[in-house]
């Protein structure tokens, strides 16, 4: 969020001088030029600046557009004006109506590159606000390819290093960010942004001993920037963000008196500076500070300043689940269990009551924009079709089919509305009895820490149990597929999910929870795995696991480590034993004091070495991206068959 922030607020630098944004001079510009400089200033305009005139331009804007799309085919308008409809949705957080505007339009009404890049630009940024990170990098990428061709200054808007970030893939997300950087001015201002960014990436890998590093980088450029030519508030501001971000890492690494300083002055710099996000952040890690420093007095004056502040960005609901969780915490340590028991409860309520709202708004944004779009492209039908009427009849019958059609328009809207307020009714009494339930099953806990594993034992069953049912629907989805590669693609992923699912199911099984019995795991992997290819009777498999050595993988490395071998067996009986050829698949697993090695080994025809090495095939690179996950090495080897090697170090993510 700070990294956003960051990129916000030198945007406004950048543009500083729109801060003088004239409304009455735009009014009055708009109101003097004819219709089609109308639309064009619009389109062009941020709509931000104008959105609290745009009620009073609206209807004008409505009229020309009435006229244009039924007495002209000209794109150039219609892309204007899809512009303008985009934007606006975009700024009602209606982005999956914006999608729909802006893929209509980049097919049927651009026509030249730099309209294209407009409509990109505004449909990456939706993508992004809709959390589809993978949509987002494919229209950058398109965007990259493009970029040269514009023959107008346009802004790029998320980079794309922010983009593999939103991803996870952080060591993606670094590589890219220096590349901007060398692309860019590397003046000491830009060398203490990208050096900031790429400590936010390393922190986020909970790396924080390298994110430290380039965070002292950052502060160490920042001292030797002109502070003249610059804003000092913004400066230190800057400063004070780049140590809350050093703070972050303290904290995890338990240094609370170290990171106490940094967060003081992040709390000072940010509310003088309005940011009253990212002061309710430092004021969180006070708390957490002075719980872990046993000085429970003053962390009960920080929690009581949260309720103090009457600042909108203090009560959104995901910083409530904050102050309720250490809220929580402050009671179990000074021993009132029933006050922890009792934010504890309000903390999961809260919490699983935005997770379940965030899906429906999804769903209903979604479905509230197809039928708009819907609606919108058939009115746009039925004009047409009266405009050509309009020609050929009296004013009597056009003025009787334009009342026929808003009575259909209106009783049509009136259904979608009717049909739109029982689904919000409907998805409420759910909610309202999903959270019954919830009060119900809290009020089993007691006040003890066995209670907390409990938890922690029924989301992993909750998650083994929604994999199981996604795994259903497939199956379900394969029998109803005539296609041989649909029914191959929904068994691949059948077993990945399958892999996942043996994972939490062994996990909510057990009492350690954050750690898997590698040995076991890797056999009732194996056994899922074959047990799923019950027409392969002519295969075997061996398992060489040193059981007598139990080794404890945590889930970080247990789950890429499952998918991995699931990929690789799977690879192997399907395509290692042609003609139904008595086949035998081996499986190794050990590890040392410092490695583990998996070795899976068949008798079979064979691999073709540079399939490996191509980047269509999704096994491949899943493959490729998981061992890169858990930085681990792997290799394909052809003797007798195939063998395939994995090592990776038992130190992987700090795991020791």
């Amino acid at each position: 969020m700070k990294k956003y922030l960051l990129s916000f607020v030198v945007i406004l630098l950048c543009f500083k001088g729109m801060a003088d944004f004239d409304k009455h001079s735009f009014l009055k510009h708009f109101n003097s030029v004819n219709y089609k400089e109308k639309v064009a200033l619009v389109a062009n305009a941020d709509f931000n600046e104008i959105k609290d005139i745009y009620p009073q331009i609206k209807d004008t804007l409505e009229k020309i557009k009435r006229k244009v799309y039924t007495n002209t085919s000209s794109n150039e308008a219609k892309f204007l004006f899809d512009l303008i409809e985009a934007k606006e949705a975009q700024s009602k957080s209606q982005f999956a109506r914006c999608i729909s505007i802006l893929n209509n339009s980049l097919e049927y009404h651009c026509t030249n590159i730099n309209d294209s890049l407009k409509a990109l630009l505004l449909l990456k940024e939706s993508y992004i606000k809709i959390s589809d990170y993978n949509k987002a990098l494919e229209v950058h990428k398109v965007i990259e390819k493009n970029w040269d061709r514009k023959t107008i200054a346009l802004w790029i808007g998320t980079s794309k290093s922010t983009i593999y970030s939103l991803l996870g893939i952080y060591k993606y997300a670094i590589a890219e960010r220096i590349r901007e950087y060398e692309a860019g001015s590397k003046d000491h201002w830009e060398t203490a942004r990208m050096y900031n960014d790429i400590g936010v990436f390393y922190n986020r890998m909970q790396k924080y001993d390298s994110a430290e590093k380039y965070f002292n980088k950052a502060l160490k450029e920042l001292e030797l920037v002109d502070k003249k030519s610059i804003d000092i508030n913004y400066y230190d501001f800057f400063v004070s963000l780049i140590k809350s971000n050093l703070a972050v890492g303290l904290l995890k690494n338990g240094k609370y008196k170290d990171a106490l300083p940094y967060l003081l002055l992040d709390v000072r710099n940010s509310i003088k500076s309005k940011e009253y996000e990212s002061a309710f952040n430092a004021y969180v890690g006070l708390i957490e500070v002075f719980i872990h420093l046993k000085n429970f007095s003053l962390a009960k004056q920080y929690l009581d300043t949260l309720d103090f502040y009457d600042y909108p960005e203090f009560r959104y609901p995901k910083n409530l689940t904050k102050k309720y969780y250490w809220t929580s915490i402050y009671y179990e340590k000074i021993g009132e269990l029933k006050k922890s028991l009792d934010f504890l409860k309000q903390f999961i309520k809260l919490k699983d009551s935005i997770d379940e709202l965030e899906k429906e708004l999804q769903t209903i944004n979604a479905e509230i924009a197809y039928n708009a779009q819907q609606n919108e492209n058939a009115i746009k039908e039925k004009n047409i079709a009266l405009s050509i009427l309009k020609v050929q009849k009296e004013k009597s019958e056009t003025v009787k089919v334009y009342l026929i059609l808003f009575i259909v328009i209106l009783l049509f809207s009136g259904f979608i509305l009717y049909r739109y307020y029982k689904a919000v009714q409907k998805q409420n009494e759910e909610l309202e009895k999903n959270n019954k339930i919830i009060q119900q099953q809290n009020q089993l806990i007691q006040k003890s820490l066995k209670e907390k594993e409990m938890l922690i034992k029924e989301i992993h069953h909750r998650v083994k149990n929604n994999l199981q049912i996604i795994n259903s629907i497939i199956r379900l989805q394969l029998n109803k597929e005539d296609s041989e590669k649909s029914q191959v693609l929904l068994n691949e992923i059948s077993a990945r999910i399958q892999s996942i699912a043996l994972t939490h199911q062994m996990l909510y099984k057990k009492e350690k929870f954050l750690e898997i019995n590698a040995n076991e795991y890797l056999k009732n992997l194996c056994q899922q795995i074959f047990t799923s290819f019950s027409d392969h009777s002519n295969i075997s498999i061996r398992f060489s696991i040193d059981e007598k050595n139990e080794v404890e993988l945590p889930l970080d490395i247990a789950i890429p480590l499952g998918l991995i071998c699931s990929e690789v067996i799977t690879n192997a009986i399907k395509y290692a034993f042609p003609d139904n050829r008595q086949g035998k698949i081996e499986v190794y697993f050990q590890c040392n004091e410092n490695n583990c090695l998996l070795v899976i080994r068949d008798n079979g025809v064979g691999i073709d070495l540079s399939k490996t090495k191509r980047k269509d095939s999704l096994g491949m690179e899943l493959i490729q991206l998981l061992s890169e996950q858990i930085e681990a090495q792997y290799s394909f080897k052809v003797d007798n068959g195939t063998i395939f090697e994995l090592q990776f170090s038992k130190s992987a993510y700090g795991k020791k």
